[in-house]
Order: C-alpha cells, then structure tokens, then sequence
C-alpha cells in the first residue's frame, strides 16, 4: 500500500466516524510517552553500563528554581494525560487503567531517570531562560 492509498483509507475512516480524532490523538500522545520511557531506559542501560567500566559517577543535588520547574513540569503534564484521557470516548471502559499507566510512567520519567529530567525537562527550562 503507498503512502497516498494509506492517507485515502484514513480520511475514510475518519468520515465514516470509524476513526475519530479521540482515537489518533490518544495514540499519538501516548506513542510519544511510550517513546521517551524507552528511550529513558536505553539510556538508563548505557549509564549504568559505563558506571560498572570504571565511569565516573556524579551526585547533583538540584536548586529550587529547578525542583520548582521540575514539580509544575510534571503537574502539567499528569494534567495532560489524565485530562486526555477523561475526555476520549475510545478510552471507555478503560479511562482508570491508563490514567494509573500514565501515572507511573510519567513518575518514573520525572523523578527516577537522569536521562529525561537533564535531558527533556531540565534543557527546556535553560531553553525558556535564553528567550
């Protein structure tokens, strides 16, 4: 199937309201959710890899105006998720279980991977601070 024919067979599906913009956005955002833990695994392999070679290891211990931007960062974004999630028709019967999967996964990013908080969220904030 080329790439024209798959676009054709969306927009009919999206006519016939068999694939509602509920459905794509809620796969969408969580692809990117389920993207960046991946990828905040990998990188959690290649760190921890490196700390048994003989790497050196830090220990940081965070500012308030970064805590603080850290702690709104992931309110927003739980927000986000949940409130997603609560509005989709294609999540019923399902609403409780992603909400509490969102959770732990977007808890887990923020607060127990380096990777994503120095990398994501961290990098925003000094990206904000610049402009």
């Amino acid at each position: 199937m080329e790439f024209g024919e798959f676009v054709a067979k969306l927009i009919e599906l999206i006519k016939q309201n068999m694939l509602s913009t509920d459905y794509i956005s809620l796969w969408v955002i969580h692809i990117v959710l389920f993207y960046f833990f991946i990828r905040s695994l990998i990188e959690k392999v290649r760190v921890e890899s490196r700390k048994r070679h003989g790497g050196i290891q830090l220990t940081v211990k965070r500012g308030e105006k970064s805590m603080t931007f850290l702690y709104v960062s992931y309110g927003v974004v739980t927000i986000v998720y949940s409130l997603a999630i609560d509005v989709s028709q294609c999540a019923v019967g399902h609403k409780t279980t992603l909400i509490v999967l969102d959770y732990i996964v977007i808890t887990y990013l923020f607060f127990f991977n380096s990777w994503f908080r120095n990398s994501i969220v961290l990098r925003t904030l000094t990206r904000l601070e610049k402009d």
